[in-house]
């Protein structure tokens, strides 16, 4: 599932989801459905899977006279599951900044963020349960109380229901980086006020947070101890908040010039792979990365090896588990220059071998900009990658899945579809913003939802550019059907989008509009019987008086049809 802020209302900012299937069918209405659309701007939404099949997302909301936290439950189908535009997490608070949010392993989740209600920054969080029902202190438990400013939190699950909180920490007058573990009933578990993970001097940020499947949780920062450049440092700590390496932490891309924005997954077995920003090579930012196993030894080239190096900047870099002791890595590029910017990404094996082309893989090179890449697993080894696109003018969202071979299924990217009954009959419209060729629809139809969908002829699908249309003619009325539309290409199917159920209109006996009409000499007459009885159908002129008798039989149910050759009865023309 994907959400985001969206613009489409001329005054307000909504919150916007949609899910999508692992072949790209598009689960939801057309263009997402609505989370929330309360007044005001909610901006900055975060989801999360929920377990079941559904997910949970969270934003800033600033429906009301500050800017609050508010989050919804999706399910399968497109409906909310808790109250309408969200629960309540944190309100009436000033500075609020939303931090993460993460699983509580049962359903809900925990979400942790920065306010201003003591004057300097602080950090809170709170835990929603899988009914809505919000767990903890109200506007959130008090992780750290400390003197000056406490800004920019990150959280990891610690495996008990619980989570493991870090932080940016002013209270040496430098930022050092704190953490903090609360229980799953909002306890505190480590000291008071937090155990510092770094505290060398000078300013440690961004920290980012894992879990390290022990309970205990592996960081990563950027660190300013050498008071030149920024590197990337990390640290581990157990369950109970006992360091487990370096005191200080262990570098991780420690080079020339400045490494930053590092984020990290943890791939099991105590190992995690961290990726970060790096200048290493002159004025634009390049990308970096390195595998560390459980006692923080760097397993490939010392201060990481290159993700992507092409000209330009490389920015927003993100990365998830390959599945097989790698990561796939995500990123903006600016290769082909400012006004231009691309998708690509790489997948890094277990032993430090980019899988794909070197510098990475294009994902999306269409015009204009795409930005703010966004991924996560496939549960197939593959990832599935999202993006804000400005190729029509304004920013849409588009996705894709890549497999572990780097293979993206074809560009036939749906821009929205739409499925009317019209005269008894159901008419499917789609529009594609590409289409590589070779592609070749097919039309599925199954009676009701969770039936077998069974192909039905396409023949009569109609294309005008990148917009197509299909009509079923062979509808039962009082009906309802499921459609899927897939395609072909390259010898694989993929599905493009289901839509239904679609409901008939109930028809006792039917007799539909001839046609031609008028005609000559020929006409054709449709009508529809509810069950199997005896059917007559007669033809008058307008004096009342019998012309001919077309049908005089017992017909089974369904529709019909039967030709006039404008005749009387004993072959006479009607009109001479």
């Amino acid at each position: 599932m994907i959400a985001w802020t969206d613009f489409r209302e001329p005054v307000n900012a909504n919150i916007v989801a949609q899910a999508v299937t692992i072949d790209g069918t598009i689960r939801w209405f057309p263009n997402g459905m609505p989370t929330c659309t309360a007044a005001g701007y909610q901006t900055d939404a975060l989801i999360i899977p929920d377990g079941s099949g559904g997910s949970i997302v969270a934003w800033q909301d600033a429906r009301g006279s500050t800017s609050d936290i508010y989050a919804q439950k999706l399910g399968m189908f497109p409906l909310i599951q808790w109250a309408g535009n969200g629960v309540t997490i944190c309100t009436g608070q000033s500075g609020l900044i939303l931090g993460g949010m993460i699983s509580d392993g049962a359903g809900g989740a925990i979400i942790t963020w920065q306010d201003k209600r003591d004057f300097y920054n602080g950090i809170f969080a709170q835990r929603i349960a899988s009914n809505g029902t919000v767990s903890w202190t109200a506007n959130g438990v008090e992780v750290c109380s400390e003197v000056n400013h406490q800004q920019a939190p990150a959280l990891a699950p610690d495996g008990s229901g619980g989570a493991i909180i870090a932080w940016e920490d002013d209270r040496n007058d430098n930022y050092d980086i704190y953490a903090q573990r609360l229980n799953a009933s909002g306890a505190a578990q480590w000291t008071a006020g937090g155990i510092p993970i770094c505290d060398s001097g000078q300013n440690q940020t961004a920290v980012q947070v894992v879990e390290d499947g022990s309970g205990g949780a592996v960081f990563a920062w950027s660190d300013r101890r050498s008071f030149v450049d920024n590197d990337i440092y990390a640290q581990r700590v157990n369950a109970s908040g006992a360091p487990q390496w370096t005191a200080g932490g262990t570098p991780v891309g420690a080079w020339m010039q400045d490494q930053s924005n590092c984020q990290l997954v943890h791939i099991g077995s105590g190992e995690t792979i961290v990726t970060w920003l790096d200048n290493r090579n002159g004025a634009t930012t390049d990308i970096y990365t390195q595998k560390l196993n459980g006692s923080g030894a760097g397993q490939w080239a010392y201060a990481g090896i290159v993700v992507c190096t092409a000209t330009g900047n490389q920015d927003n870099v993100r990365i998830v588990t390959n599945g097989v002791g790698g990561a796939f890595i995500a990123w903006d590029d600016e290769r082909n220059g400012t006004s231009n910017v691309d998708i690509y990404a790489q997948n890094v094996g277990s032993g430090g071998t980019p899988a794909w082309t070197a510098n990475g893989l294009e994902i999306c090179g269409a015009a204009g900009n795409q930005t703010e890449v966004a991924i996560c697993e496939d549960q197939a080894n593959g990832m599935f990658i999202a993006w804000g696109d400005a190729r029509s003018g304004t920013v849409k969202v588009y996705s894709h899945r890549v497999d572990a071979n780097g293979d993206i299924p074809a560009a036939t990217l749906l821009s929205n579809y739409t499925a009317d009954v019209i005269n008894g009959d159901i008419r499917i419209d789609w529009t594609l913003s590409e289409i590589d060729e070779g592609v070749e629809f097919h039309i599925f139809r199954a009676n009701g939802l969770g039936n077998q969908f069974v192909e039905i002829p396409a023949a009569g699908l109609v294309e005008d550019d990148l917009t197509f249309s299909f009509v079923d003619r062979n509808c039962k009325p009082g009906t309802s059907y499921n459609y899927r539309v897939s395609y072909d290409f390259e010898n694989e199917r993929y599905t493009l989008f289901e839509v239904g159920p679609i409901t008939t209109p109930a028809t006792v006996l039917g007799l539909h509009q001839n046609l031609p009409n008028p005609f000559n000499p020929n006409t054709s007459i449709g009508y529809y019987v509810p069950e199997q009885s005896r059917v007559q159908l007669e033809v008058y002129d307008v004096k009342g008086s019998l012309v001919t008798v077309l049908v005089d039989r017992f017909q089974a149910e369904g529709t019909h049809q039967v030709y006039w050759n404008g005749r009387y009865s004993n072959g006479t023309d009607i009109a001479r």
